[in-house]
């Protein structure tokens, strides 16, 4: 029985080596079919194309990026102008780019593989676009390709006492939940953003990193696009000392528990800040047109806003008014027509009362149930933040 036992651990690294490039495995049979097999019919390349261009135009002319754009888009105007047509609304704000600085760094990166084509007309312009593009999907593609392997190495190190096939049913669930996102996957900027958080998300539940460090990257994802800043009090949720979770219910405690979310809050908000100082001194202003943008734009049809806004009208009894403008499918809620320039703010405050109120509860019930299963112990443990206590609680 022994010898048997024996046998049974020693193949134990085997398998879970053949689980892991069977997945491996299955993951690149199904993205190589999105990349040569899958064609998005609306995809985002294009534009980003477009920009990667006119960034390379600016810097063989020497002036800015964002003064090129704006004049191209005056040209068109004044184009359109003289055809005696009339100028959509839109294009006016179209003189904007409407993407953080930092995405439009992201941007450049693949053209360098393709700067030796020359664009001097309508019809090089196309044949440059087309190879942007699909460059950019095998870009994303290799971005995904960290996703996979940081994802599988999370799996396994929080779930080290799951069954092997259950680790291999969350490998299955990643892989094939792309395959649903199949129509934007490889042509948005989300999936960079996803490597981005998932790297802070995996520094504030480590128990060896700062979470000053996850801080750092999560501020970065907020530099490439918006959304995550709703995520905030998340975070500074998981970077609070869980010395806190046994602490007495004193003033004192009620004085320090706030002082540490208003120093990690503020923490936060400086490293946003710290990504965007570069290119504030080297754009100007103009690098900051991308919020003016957004907040003229409306909510697009397939984000989180629109099916909040969505579901309330369902429940009200209200019909959704659908657009398109700026590009993109867009809603209108009747109620609240402006709802778009305040979306980030309503979304923060509302998941940070939700928070508050799960702190209490959490801290409450935590109170008895820490010091019995879960004691901390003085010295090193002394350091332990609330993520890296209870990873589970922020992986879900």
């Amino acid at each position: 029985m022994a010898k048997l036992i024996n046998i049974k651990n020693s193949l134990q690294p085997n398998r879970q080596k053949l689980v892991v490039f069977c997945l491996f495995l299955l993951f690149i049979i199904t993205r190589i079919y999105l990349l040569t097999g899958f064609t998005p019919k609306y995809s985002d390349g294009h534009l980003y194309g477009k920009y990667a261009l006119e960034n390379r135009v600016a810097k063989e002319n020497k002036m800015s990026f964002y003064d090129l754009h704006a004049r191209l888009v005056e040209q068109t105007i004044e184009n359109i102008k003289k055809d005696g047509k009339e100028v959509p609304e839109e294009l006016y704000m179209r003189r904007m780019v409407e993407y953080p600085p930092i995405a439009i760094q992201w941007l450049k990166l693949p053209a360098f593989f393709i700067n030796k084509i020359k664009v001097t007309n309508q019809e090089e312009f196309i044949k440059y676009s087309e190879a942007y593009k699909n460059l950019y999907r095998w870009w994303s593609f290799f971005a995904e390709l960290i996703l996979f392997f940081v994802m599988l190495k999370m799996i396994w190190s929080l779930y080290a006492e799951s069954s092997l096939s259950e680790k291999a049913e969350r490998g299955v669930v990643f892989i094939f939940g792309g395959l649903f996102l199949a129509h934007l996957l490889y042509d948005r900027l989300d999936i960079i953003l996803a490597v981005l958080i998932l790297f802070s998300l995996g520094a504030l539940i480590s128990k060896k990193i700062s979470y000053v460090w996850s801080f750092v990257i999560f501020a970065l994802a907020i530099n490439f696009k918006l959304i995550p800043i709703i995520l905030v009090p998340i975070w500074v949720v998981g970077s609070l000392p869980y010395t806190y979770m046994e602490g007495k219910r004193t003033r004192k405690y009620t004085r320090n528990l706030f002082k540490s979310i208003l120093h990690r809050m503020g923490l936060i908000f400086i490293l946003i800040f710290a990504w965007m100082v570069p290119f504030l001194i080297w754009y100007g202003k103009p690098c900051l047109d991308f919020l003016t943008y957004h907040k003229n734009r409306g909510i697009q049809i397939e984000s989180l806003y629109s099916s909040l806004i969505m579901t309330i009208n369902l429940i009200l009894g209200v019909r959704t008014e659908v657009y398109h403008a700026y590009g993109s499918f867009n809603i209108r809620a009747s109620y609240f027509p402006n709802i778009a320039k305040f979306a980030d703010i309503v979304l923060l405050m509302g998941l940070s009362a939700l928070l508050i109120l799960f702190i209490i509860k959490m801290f409450k019930l935590n109170a008895q149930i820490s010091t019995v299963n879960n004691p901390i112990n003085k010295g090193k443990d002394q350091k332990a933040t609330i993520a890296s206590k209870m990873p589970g609680l922020f992986i879900y």
